[in-house]
């Protein structure tokens, strides 16, 4: 698919300017003249966003300095609290231009009469980090108690960063972004209808039935209201005039399919990558009346195939990934709106190998994978072959993967895959933890959109120590466990007077039915990290795919003709176990 890829046009080097008090900085558009200089933007300060939390390790570099990079496998020595800074609205410029990116950068802004600059305008001691509370979030713990342990964390004091992701460019250079819209059946309660015994509500996990229960339908349905739609529609009317966009849906019935109006009715997906990547904003949701007005296309005519099959996420994201690549912005953005993980690979443990309609009146039957599914092992591989292509260049990687993930009944838990594909392409997870938000917290999806599309030229970030989470649990009784998926509680404080006339306080906490908390992966490395007699072949293990320790899925292959069942190895080809609904007779 999509033969009308091609290598891009231009590639910028790393390091190209030096944020420095009193720089000149290199107008857009303006390589040839040598006198052109870039005007630092005059604005104010608006408020603080806590973004999310990322694994990061202290490394020296060859000239004695300190830096942080992001550690996804499991050698973290700290953890960077991401957030933005946000500015007020910026005014046009003289050309009538509207930088609609409202995030205070380093070095291009002056908040007060101030020229921000780490360790000059603005440093570590202007904040205030607590990080009071680390808690297992498996089994989507919903408790606003966050029980656990009282981590100690210490600001360390290199440890205020500002994370550039256009590599030094003025503000108002041009970024691309793809957004990936989750169409699977569970978004609209298409799941599996079963009601196991003593149990309120069905199931909801997805899968592939002729029939649906209306009741279930109504139980299982992670977004009834279709707010994944609105949040897609508000970072393209936020992005800027210059930055091209372009939207793809998928779900197992249409595979991965460009939503656009193209010009010609029948244009193919060729015809459509080739046009659809566009600044013309209309080619998604129908057209601009004016700024406030839209007229609402993306879910009724464009986006026409919605909440039907299970979720083939990561051959959405190897596609979205091969066609961004191979773009010319300095930095492209791949934003995935969706409510849980592939359910279409079996190599996943989230894979159904039976599936039961209750509804239907059907008996559990045995599902195959999907068409062309893809693992998220060749995903992986992928994303870190074309990094580590760009830092063999001296390169920056200039392709970020983010996730908006909001979460269904079926699958309430944070999702540590994404996490791994966020830290290692430089991108943000966000995890929305109810799917009651149409009736409780409309606004949180198109929040945590608006929160993402202010940092995808850049955020900021404070570095904290969290012996808890670092610690070997093999010699600290303290220490988290690994292989497991935790929330972060606390608050991080701008102090007045830097850039505000009182403290901003931003708490990542539960507040009301909302859990703020910031999530973050401890992956496993070996079977044994995950305690005494792990790594029998259905048990507990160090799963490959997650890094988590977790048991396969009830159904998967474990040798010729054997199935795992109830934590065994058996005879196949289908798992009978009474204390599992999902099991297949």
């Amino acid at each position: 698919m999509f033969p009308f890829l091609r290598s891009r046009d231009r590639i910028r080097a790393p390091g190209v300017r030096a944020l420095m008090a009193g720089a000149a900085f290199t107008a857009l558009g303006a390589s040839c003249d040598n006198n052109a200089q870039f005007i630092p933007n005059r604005v104010s300060f608006d408020n603080i966003q806590v973004l999310g939390a990322t694994p990061v390790k202290k490394v020296t570099t060859q000239a004695g300095g300190t830096l942080f990079e992001p550690a996804c496998g499991g050698d973290a020595t700290h953890v960077r609290v991401d957030f933005n800074l946000i500015s007020t609205a910026r005014k046009p410029r003289d050309d009538g231009f509207v930088d609609r990116d409202r995030q205070i950068r380093e070095g291009l802004d002056v908040v007060d009469d101030k020229q921000i600059i780490i360790g000059s305008t603005v440093n570590v001691d202007d904040f205030d980090l607590s990080v009071n509370c680390i808690s297992s979030h498996s089994g989507g713990d919903q408790g606003g108690n966050c029980a656990g342990t009282d981590p100690s964390d210490t600001v360390d004091a290199s440890g205020l960063v500002y994370v550039d992701r256009v590599n030094g460019e003025p503000r108002g250079t041009p970024i691309g972004v793809a957004i990936l819209v989750d169409q699977s059946g569970s978004t609209l309660g298409a799941g599996d209808g079963l009601v196991p015994a003593g149990a309120l509500r069905p199931t909801c996990i997805e899968g592939k039935p002729d029939a649906y229960d209306a009741a279930s339908l109504q139980d299982c349905a992670s977004d009834s209201e279709e707010l994944r739609l609105q949040a897609a529609k508000t970072l393209l009317k936020d992005l800027n005039a210059d930055d091209r966009s372009i939207v793809f849906q998928f779900n197992e019935e249409v595979g991965v399919k460009i939503v656009c109006d193209a010009d010609a009715p029948a244009a193919t997906e060729d015809q459509k990558g080739k046009e659809c990547y566009t600044t013309r904003r209309e080619k998604f949701y129908g057209g601009i009346v004016d700024d406030d007005l839209y007229i609402d296309q993306l879910s009724d005519q464009v986006l026409g195939s919605r909440g039907v099959g299970r979720s083939n996420l990561w051959q959405a994201l190897e596609m979205g990934f091969t066609y961004m690549k191979l773009q010319g912005e300095v930095a492209r953005h791949i934003v995935v709106v969706t409510d849980g993980t592939d359910t279409c690979t079996s190599e996943s443990t989230d894979f159904q190998h039976c599936f039961t309609n209750d509804g239907a009146g059907e008996a559990p039957t045995a599902q195959s994978p999907c068409a062309s599914a893809v693992s998220f092992n060749t995903l992986r591989t992928q994303v870190e072959a074309y990094i580590a292509e760009r830092r063999a260049n001296q390169l920056p990687n200039d392709l970020h993967i983010s996730f908006v993930h909001f979460q269904s009944p079926g699958y309430p838990d944070h999702d540590a895959r994404m996490q791994q594909l966020a830290c290692l392409t430089g991108g943000n997870y966000t995890f929305i933890n109810s799917n009651r938000l149409s009736a409780e917290r409309a606004e949180a999806m198109t929040d945590a959109m608006t929160r993402l599309r202010y940092s995808l030229s850049g955020h900021w970030g404070l570095v904290t120590g969290i012996s808890e989470y670092t610690a070997d649990p093999a010699t600290s009784a303290a220490a988290s466990a690994k292989g497991d998926n935790y929330a972060l509680g606390g608050q991080l404080t701008l102090k007045k007077d830097v850039v505000t006339k009182t403290d901003e306080i931003a708490p990542f906490i539960f507040d009301g039915n909302l859990d703020g908390r910031l999530p973050v992966v401890r992956p496993c490395q070996v079977d044994a990290d995950c305690g005494t007699g792990a790594g029998a072949v259905c048990g507990i293990r160090c799963d490959p795919e997650s890094k988590l320790c977790a048991a396969p899925a009830q159904g998967s292959p474990c040798g010729v003709g054997n199935v795992c069942c109830a934590g065994a190895c058996v005879a196949g080809p289908v798992c009978v176990d009474p204390a599992d609904p999902r099991s297949c007779p």
